[in-house]
């Protein structure tokens, strides 16, 4: 009896609220009643009959539904086109389906002195007619096991300083650099002739600035604004001072690589870019199908206008013992410098070049050429030479530049190789492969989550020190708020020609350079991601502090103007805000607008 009157009560309340909604939806306008009508038809037609069109536009009058087998691993989102339909502009290689055909084992071994084993081996290789371009970097952190300053007095500045001297007198070698918050630094203490060198050997072309951002950052845990943010900073700094555009793109060190900083890189003037940590499987896939090289495409893309042509570094490191071919144990004895070599546990000798050995030196790399060229399709190789914080010495440089010239004049001489051998930059090299006229394949996806062996993820920073990711957001939402209202303040000024108050404005312009470049460093892949030791967070962590402090009191300068009541334009309305973040390891608390009169 009791089950029959629950179903009667079920039915009864089932029908009353048909009713309802039916008399509701009379009730609507006419507009209101369309939406509604076409959402339950979209509906219908994306779940239930599953003739759907591919969305690749925003429409924010539709919510995000989950599809219809639960089962299935992902969610869809009607703003993006599922990886399984097809469309004229899908990408040749779509990531989230090549992962089901890696075998994500690796192999067991015995940890060499060397480091990780190299997963990308080449068994078989033929003589191939090859141009390789030999990339002298220096990768520097602006924070990583010291601090920025401690970087910038002990290495940063040195390399600088030589980069600028040896590249004038060695006029065939070049040499690329990417962090603009060190060279900042150092053209704030450099003199005249050192600034006007600079100049010339970036006009040559001897030295090439890539990416341009103001930090290598972060593409994992950063807020894509912060990405672009920093990115402006970088390229504004560059245009006002050295009036240059970068035009290729060089991530080398973030832990997985975004499409997002592709899309970003691709509509702030960049062509072509370069990545490198990659989990290894993926790595050892596309290296196997020989496509290391691709258009990096949007996975909603309705277009080709999204591709950005990217690089993939094929070996485990972008150091010079992972650099010139797939065996570190022969590339290692082209570090002129460290002279830390090993194959497995045993050291293998490094020696300067000579008449004596330099055919056996000359070979052996040669070899390696050619083994990295079956990874590509085409016969242009790139060969980056350098590490972190290299170059910061004049010995180091005559070391490094004296054998690879010997070596280069060698394998140049020898017609059975082939083979040309140059120094270059980043754009030397993508210009040389785009005269080759080769067909590339388009990808689309992330390259998250990163491993460089076995199961070692690379995904604890994620949530690593999530104190400091708490508060980068919150210095961030304040900046933001800062360059709307200033902005709006400083044109209202000028719209009512109030040149007290627009000197006033500008005067603080300063200070919101220093608010954006503080929130620009924290993007630094060892930054934000919480990588850095702890002297290290603690001084990125100061800065963040200073940066909000002066954020504060830039607020209430700007609070105060728009506060001001212009029946009285005598009267200065002071407004005071009280915060409470004393240090940088502490919250920080509401803030509390104390107004002398209500408002």
């Amino acid at each position: 009896m009791k089950k029959s009157r629950a179903i009667y009560m079920l039915l009864c309340f089932t029908i009353i609220n048909a009713i309802v909604c039916m008399v509701l939806y009379h009730m609507l306008d006419v507009r209101p009643r369309k939406q509604i009508t076409q959402a339950v038809k979209w509906m219908y037609k994306e779940y239930i009959s599953n003739d759907h069109q591919c969305f690749t536009e925003p429409n924010s009058g539709i919510i995000e539904v989950p599809v219809k087998n639960m089962k299935e691993k992902y969610y869809r989102n009607h703003l993006m086109c599922s990886v399984n339909e097809q469309s004229e502009w899908e990408a040749d290689i779509i990531i989230e389906k090549e992962i089901d055909k890696l075998r994500i084992s690796y192999p067991k071994y015995v940890y060499p002195v060397s480091g990780y084993l190299q997963l990308i081996t080449v068994d078989k290789w033929n003589i191939k007619k090859l141009k390789v371009i030999i990339m002298p970097h220096s990768h520097m952190d602006p924070g990583w096991k010291s601090t920025l300053q401690s970087y910038f007095t002990t290495y940063g500045k040195n390399i600088l300083n030589n980069i600028i001297s040896m590249l004038s007198k060695n006029k065939s070698t070049k040499f690329i650099w990417s962090e603009m918050v060190f060279l900042s630094e150092w053209w704030n203490q450099a003199s005249q002739n050192k600034k006007d060198d600079l100049k010339r050997l970036l006009h040559n072309k001897q030295l090439e600035i890539t990416t341009g951002g103001w930090v290598m950052t972060d593409e994992g845990t950063a807020h894509y604004t912060a990405m672009l943010d920093q990115l402006i900073e970088g390229h504004q700094w560059l245009q006002q001072n050295l009036g240059i555009q970068p035009t290729a793109g060089w991530s080398v060190d973030p832990f997985g690589h975004s499409p997002t900083m592709a899309y970003l890189l691709k509509h702030s003037g960049i062509n072509s870019m370069v990545i490198q940590r990659i989990h290894y499987s993926i790595k050892k896939h596309l290296a196997e199908q020989r496509s290391l090289e691709f258009f990096w495409r949007q996975g909603w893309a309705s277009t080709d206008s999204t591709d950005i042509f990217c690089h993939m570094i094929p070996f485990l490191s972008y150091a010079i013992q992972h650099s010139c071919g797939p065996d570190p144990y022969v590339c290692c004895q082209y570090d002129f410098f460290k002279k830390q070599c090993y194959h497995g546990s045993q050291k293998v000798d490094v020696q300067s070049v000579d008449d004596n050995n330099i055919d056996t030196l000359g070979r052996q790399l040669w070899e390696q050429f050619q083994k990295k060229a079956e990874l590509y399709r085409t016969d242009v190789i790139l060969v980056p030479h350098g590490d972190d914080v290299r170059y910061a010495t004049s010995l180091e440089w005559h070391n490094q530049l004296n054998n690879l010239e010997k070596l280069m004049t060698y394998i140049n001489s020898r017609p059975d190789f082939q083979t040309e051998v140059k120094f270059g930059t980043l754009s030397d090299y993508f210009n040389e492969v785009a005269m080759s006229k080769t067909r590339f394949p388009t990808l689309s996806g992330d390259f998250f989550t990163y491993a460089d062996r076995g199961e070692d993820y690379w995904s604890g920073y994620y949530t690593t020190r999530p104190h400091y990711k708490h508060i980068i957001r919150r210095v961030q939402d304040l900046l933001r708020s800062l360059e709307i209202l200033f902005t709006y303040c400083l044109a209202d000024a000028i719209r009512k020609t109030n040149q007290t108050v627009i000197d006033s404005f500008t005067d603080k312009i300063g200070d919101l350079s220093y608010i954006r470049q503080q929130v620009a460093l924290f993007q630094h892949h060892d930054a934000i991601t919480g990588t850095s030791t702890s002297k290290v967070m603690k001084d990125y962590g100061k800065r963040l502090h200073s940066g909000y402090q002066k954020g504060i009191l830039l607020l209430e300068k700007i609070l105060s103007y728009l506060a001001k009541d212009e029946n009285e334009p005598d009267v200065d309305e002071k407004i005071s805000m009280t915060f409470n973040w004393t240090q940088p390891h502490k919250f920080i608390d509401q803030k509390v607008i104390n107004l002398s009169r209500p408002k």
